[in-house]
Order: structure tokens, then sequence, then C-alpha cells
């Protein structure tokens, strides 16, 4: 992925996925 080590990307690729797997719903 985008720079795993940094929190900030982390943190935006975990809301990404909530957001995918909401739409998924």
């Amino acid at each position: 992925m985008l720079s795993a080590s940094n929190p900030k990307s982390n943190r935006t690729i975990t809301i990404i996925h909530i957001m995918l797997v909401l739409g998924a719903k």
C-alpha cells in the first residue's frame, strides 16, 4: 500500500476501507 509506515496514510486507508465496506452493505 501507500507508505504503510506513515500513520496518516494508514488512517486514511482505514477510513477509505470503512467507507467501502459501508457502501458495499
